[in-house]
């Protein structure tokens, strides 16, 4: 699908949809837990579906309802094949997971997903008794049965990595520590799998850079509220900072563990208008003009705050960005062509990106390589292009945010916003 945007202008209130990194990790709870979980969740995605299929697979049942799906655990196969589509938290959460349980697993991955690193949990793992094969290009057969331990290993390439490795030690019995050398990676997401195992029954003790996991079992807290996703309300945010009358993102909670709330330090940094008023949260425009900013933890946000530095005043340069090249896309190249074939003005140097922000861009026809967050990305961008903006492959939004075209569409009061 391709989208034509000319001059589009923004303004309104829209709903926060689910937040995949939340539901990612309590549906894994859910599945082998004590009991039944009730799941309130106003929609999924592709990448909250590939882990309800790979669940309903393993042997949970997951049934949809109205405004959310119901969870009952169930006896564990010991055989499957799990499609994670181009789902990485599926993948990497759930190579733990079923290692614990002793399955023997045929992952199926799509897109670039066989890419993405599994270094170095594929070789700790190993080191445990754990043996991976590929039958096929696209399929990781993982087998064996994984113990309680001390688990040492390298935590700057991904925060996945030990999200799966906590969650699959809490269903083993007795303590387990886990000790992350070198800077942890989105160590934001680390603490939303403690609290989220911590609402089930499971305790982790957390000293500088180790982790104890007091395992057993999952203990269902019988209903679970899926929050609203603070990587997915990113894109409206930035949108209403170049808003007159500003957009409103509802559903947000500012006390989360999300990491990618810091859109709003972000935000005000730049120098745009934010307020919020319970679970809603609005920005509106000021004056913008560059920042330095950390990519470490928030990842997921470069490419939305990289269309937004274009076109603000002044110098932004954004480092630690180099986990970037091993997202949906290779985001550094794909916000670089992004931004320069808009008209902006872009470079990198090292893992450095240094984006020189004017008052508007041209337009021009883009690539969303497929990736979700390229793609809205470029939404953003559009609304200062002062000429029509094209978005090839624009379906990508639905891996994480399915609806984003109809709420911007919704909110656009002017200009176009066509689907092809």
């Amino acid at each position: 699908m391709e989208m034509i945007l000319n001059k589009p202008k923004l303004s309104g209130t829209v709903r926060a949809v689910p937040s995949k990194s939340h539901a990612h990790r309590a549906l894994i709870c859910s599945a082998f837990a004590d009991g039944i979980t009730e799941f309130i969740c106003s929609g999924t995605n592709e990448d909250i579906d590939a882990t309800i299929t790979c669940l309903g697979k393993i042997g949970a049942e997951i049934s949809r309802k109205e405004n959310g799906f119901t969870v009952i655990p169930g006896k564990a196969n010991k055989k499957v094949t799990l499609n994670c589509g181009e789902s990485g938290s599926t993948l990497r959460f759930l190579i733990p997971v079923v290692s614990s349980l002793g399955i023997e697993a045929d992952f199926i991955m799509k897109g670039r997903l066989p890419e993405r690193p599994l270094e170095p949990l594929k070789s700790l793992l190993e080191s445990r008794g754990i043996v991976f094969s590929n039958p096929e290009k696209n399929v990781l057969r993982v087998s064996g049965k994984l113990g309680p331990g001390t688990f040492e290993y390298d935590g700057t390439v991904s925060s996945q990595f030990t999200t799966g490795l906590l969650l699959a030690l809490g269903m083993c019995d007795g303590e387990s520590k886990l000790i992350l050398s070198g800077i942890t990676a989105s160590k934001p997401y680390i603490d939303m799998t403690i609290e989220t195992m911590r609402s089930f029954g499971v305790k982790t003790a957390e000293s500088g850079s180790s982790y104890t996991i007091h395992g057993g079992h999952y203990i269902s807290p019988k209903s679970v509220v899926v929050e609203g996703d603070w990587s997915g309300a990113a894109f409206m945010l930035c949108a209403g900072a170049l808003s007159d009358c500003g957009i409103t993102v509802d559903g947000l909670d500012v006390n989360t563990t999300q990491g990618d709330r810091k859109i709003l330090d972000i935000l005000r940094e730049m120098g745009a208008s934010v307020s919020y008023e319970k679970s809603a949260v609005t920005v509106k425009k000021k004056s913008l003009h560059g920042i330095c900013l950390d990519a470490e933890n928030i990842p997921d946000l470069i490419p939305v705050v990289s269309a937004l530095a274009s076109v603000s005043a002044g110098t932004t340069k954004i480092y630690n960005c180099e986990r970037l090249r091993h997202k949906e896309s290779d985001r550094l190249e794909a916000i670089i062509n992004m931004i320069s074939s808009l008209g902006g003005r872009v470079k990198l140097s090292g893992d450095t990106l240094i984006i020189s922000g004017q008052d508007a861009l041209e337009g021009g026809t883009i690539s969303s390589y497929g990736d979700h967050r390229m793609a809205m990305s470029a939404a953003v961008a559009a609304i200062k292009c002062k000429k029509e903006v094209r978005i090839e492959n624009a379906e990508a939004v639905n891996k994480s945010y399915p609806g984003f075209w109809t709420d911007y569409s919704a909110l656009c009061k002017s200009g176009k916003v066509e689907g092809k």
